[in-house]
């Protein structure tokens, strides 16, 4: 907690541009670390779905 709070003095030291900055950065980072989780999960997903459609077909022509 000490490590945050020491981060957190040390942004509020900087001027309010540099804040901003800072805050833009954070958030582009957050926004594109979560586009990566959901783009994995969308290929998990489509792997599921192929696996499930091939399954189904082979079952249903009895192999």
């Amino acid at each position: 907690m000490a490590d945050l709070q020491s981060t957190l003095d040390a942004v509020m030291s900087l001027d309010a541009i540099s804040r901003k900055m800072l805050l833009d950065i954070l958030q582009k980072r957050q926004i594109e670390e979560r586009r990566e989780e959901i783009a994995g999960d969308a290929q998990k997903n489509i792997k599921r779905i192929s696996f499930r459609k091939a399954y189904f077909f082979d079952v249903g022509r009895g192999v």
